[in-house]
């Protein structure tokens, strides 16, 4: 059995929209960075003390849509991280459990991440990009580890403009997340 046959995909879309839909003004629905650092409460992710994958999914899949924004690609990509690895689920749980564990716990499970990789099609299509996007806010949201920061396109721009460095964000390389930061 796959990680994913624990829970129903659109419970976690129906989550997501339930809580955007409880903005204050209830005109506009928003993804913002209270409703984000909500759903990757270390409080939030787990049942009973352990972590509830259909919680790590929902917190996974609204760190993707705010990553993603309006591209029309992003359900697309998202999707395919979602499926092209038999435990991906079981992967991004591992993730958050990581990442929220200690102090280090972003680098923990970036360096986990990296790891797995090398041996596996591990979390296949979830690049450091939008990765750091979900490492941010599970350390951001966590009472433990401290903030891990994106490593993106736009950090990888900033780095070659202002220090001549030309980071590596398309694969998970160990080296260069511990050079950013």
């Amino acid at each position: 059995m796959t990680s994913q046959a624990r829970f129903n995909l659109a419970d976690c879309i129906t989550a997501i929209v339930e809580k955007t839909a409880s903005a204050a003004d209830e005109t506009q629905l928003q993804i913002d960075r209270d409703l984000m650092t909500t759903l990757h409460r270390p409080e939030t992710l787990k049942v009973d003390g352990e972590y509830d994958q259909q919680a790590v999914v929902t917190a996974f899949l609204v760190s993707m849509i705010w990553g993603y924004g309006t591209t029309g690609y992003g359900p697309y990509r998202t999707a395919r991280v979602l499926t092209s690895d038999p435990n991906a689920i079981a992967h991004l749980t591992e993730t958050a459990r990581l990442a929220q564990a200690s102090a280090d716990g972003g680098t923990d499970a970036f360096d986990s991440i990296a790891a797995a990789r090398d041996k596996a099609p591990y979390l296949k299509y979830l690049g450091p990009a939008f990765g750091t996007k979900f490492l941010y806010f599970l350390t951001a949201a966590s009472h433990t580890a401290r903030t891990t920061p994106v490593m993106d396109a736009v950090v990888r721009r900033w780095f070659r403009a202002h220090t001549g460095i030309d980071l590596v964000t398309w694969t998970w390389e160990k080296g260069q997340y511990r050079a950013y930061l």
